[in-house]
């Protein structure tokens, strides 16, 4: 069988050629680009940066010149406001923060510290290793060369390691996949790290890959506190383009198998492309990227926090506030949590539901810590809005409000709040609200046909509010 070096593709020699692919290629390609785009997200504010900074940046004042990306997500709005003028980013959740921070401000990696990695990676493989670690790796990787779909199916659907622990050796389709997973859980049982491999192994990536991912993970905990946001920030773009689910997303894994027990074959055959990839040389291209990014123009912070706990201790330089809080009940963190695993590091365990009379892991693999915003929820979205504008209103400040509307004939489905809601708040407390809808933009749509909304309920809005 072969060894941890080979089987993923890791070796010195394969550095020094990754090495001479970041040269010639990545460097002269990916400095502060306009088609940068962190990871996959759903609802990005990627195609209105345009429209975004002009509203925000006459806004600033000479006195008050910083903008507070209130929800910053992936950190675009924040990475495109600070080439004007300084900014605070904020949002609730640690893998935003790095992909802001990691925007903001890059640390370039020499050549030789990515080779470095490279090897670190290698060193930290060692540590998940195992005969039964190997032969599970091996089985996967028999299926995805083979033509035994359903056998990859069963993989798909039952290999997490977390999952099969979990339920005392009862979730497994076959006897067979239960067995490599009983051994490979036993196996990584003193590892050093590997939530990614025991929780999302097989399930979102192959075991490959998610060993890899946690190998990586090690390396970037362990990093300076100046490269570290660099380091993973490249991490969560890999694991989102390795991804195999619709959309890029984690919200659930890919459906391999019709509701009737059918083999979807074109859902297999991603998952086999997918699969495909090797983890440390797309991490690697992702690593380049972000090291050779311009850093912010203007002093500019990420910082992980509520927007409650940000907007009462706003500074005094803050002179507008941009806000894209989510308006569906589908909290985002459902849609990012194996991303939030990478960026904490941590042990994310699993939440459960109730199905068929006894509890279960849930099919997302969901972890037991997870944000839910009070915006996704139909009865505090209002309030939560409301304390918002109450606290930019002590303050004298401007709010410049992403929004996606829906007729008010329509139930809010998905939103949470009607535009009609929406304006009732924010014209209690604001003098002046001004709607300013944007062309040509819609947002990407769910599997089912009948939560999506008509394409004339997708234009995007800016609402600008004025005390």
């Amino acid at each position: 069988m072969a060894g941890p070096a080979a089987r993923f593709g890791i070796s010195v020699g394969g550095c020094r050629y990754l090495r001479s692919v970041l040269r010639t290629t990545d460097a002269a390609t990916s400095p502060s680009g306009e088609s940068f785009r962190p990871i996959q997200y759903l609802g990005s504010k990627w195609r209105l940066l345009d429209a975004i900074e002009a509203q925000v940046n006459p806004l600033r004042t000479t006195g008050r010149p910083t903008a507070c990306d209130l929800f910053a997500g992936t950190g675009v709005v924040a990475d495109r406001l600070a080439r004007s003028g300084p900014v605070l980013a904020a949002d609730i959740q640690e893998y935003s923060r790095v992909l802001t921070s990691a925007q903001l401000r890059p640390h370039a990696l020499t050549a030789g510290r990515m080779s470095h990695i490279c090897e670190a990676v290698d060193d930290a493989l060692q540590g998940l290793r195992s005969d039964a670690f190997d032969a599970l790796v091996a089985e996967e990787e028999r299926l995805l060369a083979g033509h035994d779909d359903v056998a990859l199916c069963d993989l798909v659907e039952g290999g997490s390691i977390a999952s099969w622990t979990w339920s005392g050796g009862h979730q497994s389709p076959t006897d067979s996949l239960g067995f490599l997973l009983t051994d490979a859980a036993k196996a990584l049982r003193n590892s050093r790290y590997a939530a990614i491999t025991e929780h999302y192994g097989g399930v979102y990536f192959s075991y490959q890959q998610a060993a890899t991912l946690d190998a990586l993970c090690v390396v970037a905990h362990g990093a300076a506190s100046d490269e570290k946001d660099t380091i993973l920030a490249a991490i969560l773009s890999t694991a989102s383009e390795l991804v195999a689910s619709v959309g890029g997303h984690f919200a659930q894994p890919v459906r391999v198998r019709t509701a009737a027990g059918a083999v979807k074959t074109n859902s297999v055959a991603a998952v086999r492309r997918s699969r495909s990839q090797q983890a440390l040389p797309v991490f690697m291209r992702w690593l380049s990227k972000w090291s050779f990014r311009q850093p912010a123009a203007h002093p500019a912070v990420a910082v992980r926090a509520d927007f409650r706990d940000v907007l009462g201790n706003l500074p005094l330089d803050v002179g507008v506030v941009y806000a894209d809080p989510p308006y569906t009940r589908d909290h985002y963190s459902r849609f990012y949590h194996v991303l939030e695993t990478i960026a904490i590091g941590d042990q994310p365990g699993l939440t459960t539901v109730r199905l068929g009379g006894r509890e279960v892991p849930s099919r997302g693999l969901y972890r037991q810590e997870r944000h839910q915003s009070p915006f996704s929820i139909v009865r505090s979205a209002p309030l939560a809005l409301a304390q918002l504008c109450g606290e930019l209103k002590q303050r004298d400040l401007p709010l410049v409000l992403s929004y996606s509307p829906i007729p008010e004939t329509e139930k809010p489905r998905q939103r949470v709040m009607t535009m009609g809601v929406l304006l009732r708040v924010l014209e209690e407390t604001f003098d002046h609200v001004e709607v300013l809808p944007i062309a040509g933009i819609s947002h990407s749509k769910f599997n089912a046909r009948h939560v999506n909304a008509s394409p004339a309920e997708q234009a995007e809005v800016l609402v600008v509010c004025r005390p």
